[in-house]
């Protein structure tokens, strides 16, 4: 419940930032959902943990890989092959 409320506070607050900042802010609290759910380990299932796991980890990497095509460093990445490589890693 507490990671929905702080995910929608994000969406919530985050409408009137710039795009960067906002993702910025999803990242944070994205890391800081996975740092909490390992300390306290709520889930008793090993499995699901370690799902949880790496569902955390792609939304965080697909964050950081948009992140870094939103401030402009990326655009010329874009129509090279290390861009397409990444768009196929960010798209699904």
């Amino acid at each position: 419940m507490l990671q929905t409320i702080a995910l929608v506070a994000v969406d919530v607050f985050g409408k009137g930032l710039v795009v960067e900042w906002q993702a910025l802010m999803l990242l944070s609290v994205l890391v800081a959902i996975s740092v909490v759910n390992s300390i306290v380990q709520a889930l008793h299932l090993k499995l699901l943990r370690h799902l949880e796991s790496a569902s955390n980890g792609v939304l965080v990497l697909t964050i950081a890989f948009n992140l870094y095509f939103v401030t402009g460093n990326g655009e010329a990445l874009v129509y090279q092959a290390g861009g397409a490589a990444i768009a196929v890693l960010v798209l699904p």
